[in-house]
């Protein structure tokens, strides 16, 4: 509601694009909603999810949540929010429903190679606030300051380019 009377003020007085830096996936519905209504208003709203563009940016980039992009994304901005006695994963941890349907994706798994939504709550997927993902190497272990200084300016240069192109 916040942000749909946020951006029917700004609507109000003349804006017709918007740009949404989006920081957690559980507000991607509700952010994809606002851009639908922006739509119907002959508006535009364009939904920029970081972690997605680090990911599209430079594949070793891509993470999940709880996983080395996020943690190096982290260790960039304040690693003293990084509580490194946690970092290390139990071996085998996965967040599939059995073998024939592995985690894919934070409510998604894979049955023959098409991806399949199951929402669930997010304690019923991890305990631990790690997804585990199929990237090879995403694993808080692996992050490091420098990988997230990289990787959140990269992110921060794209998103300003994005920003020129879009209005």
């Amino acid at each position: 509601d916040l942000v749909t009377r946020i951006v029917n003020e700004l609507y109000r007085f003349g804006i017709r694009k918007f740009v949404f830096l989006n920081g957690h996936g559980g507000n991607t519905p509700v952010l994809q909603r606002v851009c639908v209504d922006l739509d119907n208003k002959h508006a535009l709203g364009a939904l920029l999810n970081w972690w997605t563009i680090a990911g599209d940016l430079n594949p070793q980039w891509k993470g999940g949540h709880g996983g080395g992009e996020e943690t190096a994304g982290i260790l960039a901005v304040d690693p003293r929010l990084v509580k490194t006695e946690h970092l290390e994963i139990p071996e085998g941890i996965r967040n599939d429903l059995g073998d024939a349907l592995p985690y894919s994706a934070w409510t998604n798994i894979l049955y023959k190679g098409v991806s399949v939504t199951v929402p669930r709550e997010i304690r019923d997927i991890t305990d631990n606030g790690w997804l585990v993902h199929s990237f090879k190497g995403d694993v808080p272990t692996r992050a490091t300051r420098e990988w997230g200084e990289e990787m959140l300016n990269a992110v921060a240069d794209y998103i300003a380019e994005f920003g020129g192109a879009f209005s």
